[in-house]
């Protein structure tokens, strides 16, 4: 979409459901909602922003965008500002997968049934945010890799009704996920960078007088990572 100016951000539109009432959770100035609901995608969005100075600026790119009537603002924290039936797809990103596990535990039960959807880009800790999806009842359907100013960052599509053809996650992809490419090559520069950070944690381990008890974890992973995307340019 023209007014969302990265890949990062245009990944959050295409996976967004057409026709969704959409609640954009950390929404900062808006862009997000006013891109959708402009381009169609969306029939109506709720921003919400605990900070009110991103929302001022946010009120009036709405204004300019002629989209007062079905682009709403609200000042709170996580999905406290929303209600029930007010939305059927929440999308958040810019935040870690804890925080955004913490949001989905704090919702009312009344808002979560009503929504179907979730479109997450967490900056850090999927394993844990995959954990949570996975052990409350959501299914994730798709895990969007995408490349961009060098770092990657994973989408993940998630739904409350399972695939009916997909199988369940094993541990192994509870930890690394079902990576989609969005560029040819990225995925393996993605394996070989994490491989990479993996291997360096490892070798300080290693030096080590104790062995410290996490580097079994890190071990495992490192043969995880091997085995669901190959192994590195570079063997680790």
């Amino acid at each position: 979409m023209k007014i969302l100016k990265t890949r990062r951000l245009g990944i959050l539109a295409d996976l967004t459901p057409e026709g969704a009432r959409v609640a954009d959770v950390g929404t900062d100035h808006a862009w997000l909602p006013i891109a959708l609901v402009a381009a169609g995608r969306a029939t109506s969005a709720i921003g919400i922003d605990r900070l009110p100075g991103p929302l001022r600026h946010a009120q009036q790119h709405v204004a300019r965008a002629g989209l007062r009537d079905r682009v709403a603002l609200r000042l709170g924290d996580g999905l406290r500002p929303l209600g029930p039936n007010e939305a059927d797809a929440v999308i958040m990103a810019g935040m870690g997968g804890l925080n955004m596990a913490q949001i989905l535990r704090e919702a009312a039960p009344s808002t979560l049934a009503t929504i179907h959807t979730l479109i997450l880009q967490p900056n850090c800790d999927l394993a844990a945010l995959r954990a949570h999806l996975l052990d409350t009842g959501w299914h994730i359907h798709h895990e969007q890799l995408v490349e961009a100013r060098g770092r990657f960052y994973v989408t993940l599509l998630v739904r409350d009704q399972p695939d009916p053809d997909a199988a369940p996650y094993t541990e192994a992809e509870r930890c690394l996920g079902r990576l989609t490419p969005d560029a040819p090559d990225a995925l393996a520069r993605w394996r070989d960078q994490h491989a990479s950070t993996l291997q360096t944690r490892l070798d300080a381990m290693r030096l080590a007088a104790e062995v410290p008890p996490e580097r079994a974890e890190v071990e495992r992973e490192l043969g995880w990572l091997r085995d669901l995307y190959g192994p590195p340019a570079r063997p680790a």
